[in-house]
């Protein structure tokens, strides 16, 4: 599995149809995902898809610093999002 539990609050990705997803927060670094969903509410994904980050777009984490900041790679664009704008991106495995 490409994915490892960092804390003990957050549960543990759920299995489906197309596979495995899993908050950002708990994808490893280096890693090429694909957002499978954006849990929030509508302030929420107004913000993220301002910095191109929606459903089926590709991603790549550049940096984690534990429950700090995550930075991500967005087509070229390096974005550093907050644990709790990282713990609402659902992410899956690129193909």
């Amino acid at each position: 599995m490409f994915w490892k539990l960092r804390k003990k609050d957050c549960k543990a990705p759920q299995t489906s149809s197309r596979g495995n997803h899993l908050p950002l927060i708990l994808a490893q670094v280096g890693q090429k995902l694909a957002v499978a969903s954006i849990e929030g509410g509508q302030q929420i994904q107004s913000r993220l898809a301002n910095f191109g980050v929606f459903p089926q777009s590709e991603i790549k984490i550049i940096n984690r610093s534990g429950n700090g900041p995550i930075t991500i790679l967005v087509k070229n664009s390096r974005i550093a999002l907050g644990w709790d704008l990282g713990r609402a991106i659902i992410v899956q495995e690129s193909l």
